[in-house]
């Protein structure tokens, strides 16, 4: 049965399925005893020396890592790797003997959908336990920034989202410890559409040269794409239709509608929502035009490709920074190697411990906390926040995503169109494969891409 015979009964139930511890002694019962007679007395014996008493062991105090996770909300999918990627580190450290001599610990507090009274309650809870440092991801609402900088300690932001950094920039005169893997969508957005027009990954002969986007109501969802429409333009293509969505949105009708009218080669879908890109892509397929349909984080997770299978072969996707899924790396990009290794032992662990493989999440959050980590060691004091800036000024990482060094300037990992390598996927099988990797114009290839088959029938 051909595919497009399925659309409707597939649709329809796909799109509907996306729509709580003495006993008392006794005296005075035994007999009494006949008296012996008494015997010679010994010699006294010599005292002995009186034993120095063993000092009580102090257990050693651990370093509270303060969490502000995204466990409930519209980011739970996120949240809920960058907590169980903080417990494989908490247990990696302690079984290796801590850090600095200390055992971590970890104070998880729930962000949800960064509403102001869950802002409030996190720090409250995080300044309360005392943390030695709060470890954040991306967040909703900027205003979650300056909450966690209101806890008092060293922040590490393991986000992507140029309004997280804008939220610190404007009050880091009073909260100068504060340090972000990237400081905005730049650095991703245009070489992801360098890519899309690279003849060496996208083989396919486009019919125009005109893109229509669709985005979240969110800052990281439109500041992407504006950049990403922005380098079309700068390369002649027109951008047709650029629809900005409320969040959660499950109802693409109206915008598919001016989709078909226009035809467009590419289709952006530029959302990080599972829900959203589900319904959307639905949508599009009910009568699908001869457009390339891409999309961004969403195509990592499992969600998506678990609603559509097969059906979804073709779509392209990206994530910012050298993340491997099913494909393995085989180049000889020394940094790329090193990646790839940190990478796939965090999959193994995710695999052994929880069963399935990791989202770009977690190694986010490891390159985020290792950097700061490794500056502790080098520094020698958890509370000398002043000279853990340094060390990670001075020093760079190589993690699992990429190599991070913070520019003085901005205290952002100093990622540009040029640096940051990017991961470009495509789904094929029902599997998520690496198409490429590299940045833009410069790209590794894995696997040759396959047509959509929506531009085949």
């Amino acid at each position: 049965m051909r595919r497009r015979d399925l659309l409707k009964l597939i649709v329809g139930v796909i799109l509907a399925a996306v729509m709580a511890i003495s006993i008392p002694l006794m005296s005075g019962c035994a007999a009494p005893t006949t008296p012996t007679e008494p015997t010679t007395p010994t010699e006294p014996t010599t005292p002995t020396e009186p034993t120095t008493p063993t000092e009580p062991t102090t257990p050693t105090e651990p370093i509270k890592i303060g969490v502000g996770a995204l466990v409930t909300g519209a980011w739970a999918e996120d949240g809920g790797d960058h907590v169980r990627m903080m417990e494989v580190i908490r247990d990696q450290v302690n079984a290796s003997g801590g850090l600095l001599g200390r055992p971590l610990e970890l104070v998880v507090v729930d962000v949800g959908n960064n509403t102001p009274a869950e802002l409030v309650t996190a720090r409250d809870k995080l300044k309360a336990a005392d943390v030695d440092l709060v470890h954040t991801l991306w967040w909703l609402n900027p205003a979650g920034v300056q909450y966690m900088c209101e806890v008092g300690v060293f922040v590490v932001n393991a986000g992507w989202i140029s309004a997280d950094w804008n939220a610190w920039n404007s009050i880091r005169d009073k909260y100068p410890y504060y340090f972000t893997v990237n400081k905005d969508e730049s650095g991703y957005a245009i070489p992801y559409f360098q890519a899309l027009t690279n003849p060496e990954m996208i083989p396919w002969e486009y019919p125009n040269h005109k893109v229509a986007i669709m985005r979240t109501e969110i800052d990281y969802s439109v500041r992407q794409s504006d950049a990403w429409a922005e380098e079309a333009e700068r390369n002649g293509w027109e951008v047709v239709m650029k629809e900005t969505h409320p969040l959660e949105c499950i109802d693409y009708g109206p915008q598919m509608m001016k989709i078909r009218e226009e035809n467009p080669a590419i289709v952006f879908f530029c959302s990080v929502f599972s829900r959203e890109v589900i319904a959307a892509f639905g949508e599009f397929i009910k009568n699908p035009t001869k457009s390339l349909f891409c999309i961004t984080w969403a195509i990592e997770k499992p969600e998506f490709r678990g609603a559509w299978g097969e059906m979804s072969d073709g779509v392209v996707g990206t994530l910012p920074g050298f993340f491997f899924h099913t494909s393995e790396y085989t180049g000889d990009n020394p940094d790329y190697q090193e990646h790839y290794r940190k990478g796939e032992a965090i999959h193994a662990e995710f695999m052994k411990r929880y069963g399935e493989r990791a989202m770009f999440s977690a190694p986010c959050a490891a390159d985020a906390f290792w950097s700061w980590a490794e500056a502790v060691e080098r520094v020698g004091d958890v509370r000398d926040f002043a000279g853990i800036r340094e060390s990670m000024l001075e020093h760079d990482y190589v993690g699992a995503c990429a190599t991070l060094g913070f520019d003085p300037e901005d205290q952002a990992g100093y990622y540009d169109v040029d640096v940051l390598p990017i991961n470009y996927f495509q789904l094929q099988d029902g599997e998520l494969l690496n198409l490429a990797v590299g940045v833009g114009r410069d790209v590794e290839l894995f696997i040759p891409f396959q047509t959509p088959w929506w531009l085949e029938e």
